[in-house]
């Protein structure tokens, strides 16, 4: 018995190692802090903080998910940012149990990572039929390669673990598993676009082009018309079913509007890009120094490279058979389709053009977060051959995912100016407007002061943070009250913007926290 027990262990010790080192350099100061720390930065992190909230009061009944209480009185905002449906299981009930915000968020970052590596490593484990080295070493890949925790402080680029059941899904597909692994790759793909519409869409994307390439194949194309042939009625059941629950997402997100190139052009991956992986990177960070990097718009939105030994690897393994050709020709085709030539032309003009939604995508870089996928298959299957010279290179591909968290910032402190805001808004207002004096402007701290002061008060505000305004909004943004002229002009600004929406300005209280 003990044995067996051991065996068991020394089986699973790989992977428990990878997830104990992925999650412990993720959340490290969340930890040690006692969960006083919250990570990253105080921007999008409290925005996507507030979106679970928000969906959370929604859940309970009290809150229409399309229209959080601001931007008041705009309808609609909500998808003008990720609601994150999909997650809200791992939220909810860390509130149902009397946890503040914040630490449910905390939590919930916690769970997601968790997924995000229990699910990759069933992928490479039991779909692809892995050892237990190599199984490890895919999934740490994907569930904490450079590129996604790059992009820690947004964390609605976390949850990847449904486009991982997808995959999984497609696999057991081809391999001529039970019919039900149709609908759950349905299921997977859908709630994928539910957890994170960015995500959702891209996953989508880099699918659309691994199908072209598996029908331009001889090999893949027999196998892909095989299954089509096989399994005809369930994949039109499922796919009509995933349609139907696809209908409140497409009509709520658009309202939010299209893009234009012009308004993305500094967030398309430029051919550099894909090598760089920031200035946090455990072992290329001095890299970032370069003026080839440095000169990148958007800096934070370029840290897509998977690591330069990674990249070896893929160009490698990538060949060996049809199946990986397809997968490897995908990757060089979404680099090709999303990259910006010297700072001017992008065939991305062409795919917003004829893919709908493409125009809805603000950071196109965030395509090269699924680049792990191809780089997770390359590495694994260089470790299944276990030679001490390849695991060598292994390790190193796995060093160079490493990344430091970059910000931190104190919730007690968050807490106390939320706070300050919301004692300070009027039971009798319809909505509020705050305007805080001093400071060197109104960065998005002051406007997710206000949305939070709204979800405690329980009166609307007319401030609003997101990746998309509402038109006419933007004069609201950026001034601080350093003056009388100060107030003046952002007096003006507001009765303008309530004059635009049909309101009455009266109806709009001036909640002010600070010193005249």
């Amino acid at each position: 018995m003990l044995r067996c027990y051991a065996r068991v262990l020394v089986r699973r010790l790989p992977a428990l190692v990878m997830f104990a080192v992925g999650v412990g350099l993720a959340t490290w100061p969340m930890l040690s802090s006692g969960l006083e720390l919250m990570e990253c930065d105080p921007g999008d992190t409290r925005l996507l903080n507030y979106v679970l909230e928000h969906g959370y009061r929604w859940l309970l009944g009290r809150a229409e998910l399309f229209s959080p209480p601001f931007f008041w009185p705009e309808r609609g905002v909500g998808p003008f940012t990720e609601l994150m449906v999909g997650t809200l299981p791992l939220y909810a009930p860390w509130r149902l149990l009397g946890f503040e915000p914040d630490t449910s968020f905390q939590l919930w970052m916690f769970a997601v990572l968790s997924l995000n590596f229990v699910a990759a490593h069933a992928l490479f484990a039991r779909a692809l039929k892995l050892e237990p080295v190599p199984a490890a070493a895919g999934a740490f890949i994907i569930a904490f390669g450079s590129s996604r925790m790059a992009q820690l402080n947004h964390q609605h680029l976390l949850p990847v673990f449904f486009a991982v059941l997808a995959v999984h899904a497609l696999v057991r597909i081809f391999e001529g598993g039970p019919r039900a692994w149709v609908p759950v790759f349905f299921f997977g793909a859908v709630a994928q676009l539910w957890a994170s519409v960015t995500l959702g869409w891209l996953f989508g994307f880099w699918l659309l082009v691994l199908l072209g390439w598996s029908l331009a194949l001889r090999v893949p194309r027999a196998a892909v018309l095989h299954v089509v042939r096989e399994r005809r009625a369930p994949l039109l059941m499922s796919g009509a079913v995933a349609a139907v629950l696809l209908v409140p997402l497409a009509v709520g997100y658009g309202g939010a509007g299209p893009r234009d190139f012009e308004g993305v052009r500094a967030m398309v991956p430029q051919l550099q890009s894909w090598l760089y992986q920031g200035p946090y990177s455990v072992l290329y960070a001095p890299l970032a120094e370069l003026s080839v990097f440095t000169q990148l718009p958007s800096e934070g939105e370029h840290r897509i490279g998977v690591g330069l030994f990674t990249t070896l690897v893929m160009v490698v393994m990538l060949r060996k058979e049809p199946w990986l050709r397809a997968l490897g020709l995908t990757a060089l085709t979404v680099v090709a389709l999303s990259t910006l030539y010297r700072g001017r032309v992008s065939p991305w003009v062409g795919v917003m053009h004829v893919l709908p939604g493409a125009d809805g995508i603000r950071a196109v870089g965030r395509v090269g977060l699924f680049m792990l996928f191809p780089a997770a298959v390359s590495v694994a299957l260089l470790a299944k051959r276990a030679r001490p010279a390849g695991l060598v290179v292994v390790a190193l591909c796995l060093l160079e995912q490493l990344q430091r968290v970059p910000d931190v910032y104190s919730k007690g402190k968050v807490r106390s100016d939320v706070a300050a805001v919301t004692a300070a808004v009027p039971s009798t207002c319809r909505a509020f407007f705050y305007a805080p004096r001093g400071g060197d402007g109104w960065h998005e701290k002051t406007q997710l002061d206000a949305m939070w002061a709204a979800l405690w008060s329980g009166v609307p505000t007319v401030n609003g943070y997101s990746g998309h305004f509402p038109p006419g909004w933007e004069p609201l943004f950026p001034h601080a009250l350093n003056g009388p002229e100060d107030e003046v002009r952002v007096r003006e600004a507001l009765a303008k913007w309530a004059q635009s929406r049909g309101v009455a300005e009266k109806d709009v209280c001036w909640v002010e926290v600070g010193s005249r």
